[in-house]
């Protein structure tokens, strides 16, 4: 009985999954609309989640940031979310 208790509680424990430990890096530029992302996360909304903001001086920056990688997320507007489209870079507009 005893071994029956232990092999359920060693299967049970390694479904278990893992904390999400990847690191989300989102990129902003100066602009009053996309301050509610970072109350948000001042607030702890974001705080399950591994994410960290760079706000950039230019929206030119944030789309090189997407186009090299070094970015996860960026807040842009549609227009240049389909800029980058047509540019054949990868996104997923959400």
């Amino acid at each position: 009985m005893r071994h029956s208790i232990l092999i359920l509680l060693i299967i049970i424990l390694a479904s278990c999954e893992q904390p999400n430990l990847t690191k989300i890096t989102i990129g902003t530029n100066l602009w009053p609309g996309y301050e509610p992302l970072y109350v948000a996360n001042e607030k702890g909304a974001f705080k399950d989640l591994n994410v960290s903001f760079i706000e950039y001086r230019s929206t030119s920056q944030v789309l090189n940031g997407i186009r090299q990688g070094t970015l996860d997320l960026a807040a842009v507007t549609l227009d240049e979310a389909v800029r980058l489209k047509s540019q054949h870079v990868d996104i997923e507009i959400i």
